[in-house]
């Protein structure tokens, strides 16, 4: 697929860009095989970029001495709180505590977009 950015325009891993009403995030930017974290639209060969509407969440569910893993897709901007419910199918878990890409997080809200991995137990 094509995109039309201005030259100048200063482009960077992760950025996010709306393309044919879809946004997509930047995972790549390649001048003649060479990678970068950041450059200008001018001196880019290859744009790499993933779909950016639904983020999966990784989910981890303990239950006494187990723990199961268990994914889950989200828009970037939905919050993840402490203490909200999750409904699977078989049961229902609370979230006790969510690591993002700065530490963990006990207290308060995480948007998708910053979550590695949520952490639940089994309430029924």
């Amino acid at each position: 697929d094509t995109i039309c950015l201005p030259g100048d325009e200063e482009l960077e891993l992760g950025q996010e860009l709306l393309h044919k009403d879809s946004t997509i995030a930047i995972t790549k930017l390649e001048l003649n095989e060479k990678s970068f974290r950041r450059a200008k639209v001018k001196d880019v060969n290859v744009i790499w970029a993933k779909r950016y509407d639904s983020l999966p969440i990784k989910i981890s569910i303990t239950k006494g001495p187990d723990t199961y893993s268990r994914k889950i897709f989200a828009p970037p901007d939905e919050e993840f709180e402490i203490g909200d419910l999750i409904r699977f199918n078989e049961y229902e878990v609370v979230i006790k505590k969510i690591r993002d890409t700065a530490g963990v997080v006990t207290k308060g809200y995480v948007k998708a977009r910053d979550i590695v991995r949520v952490y639940c137990n089994i309430i029924r």
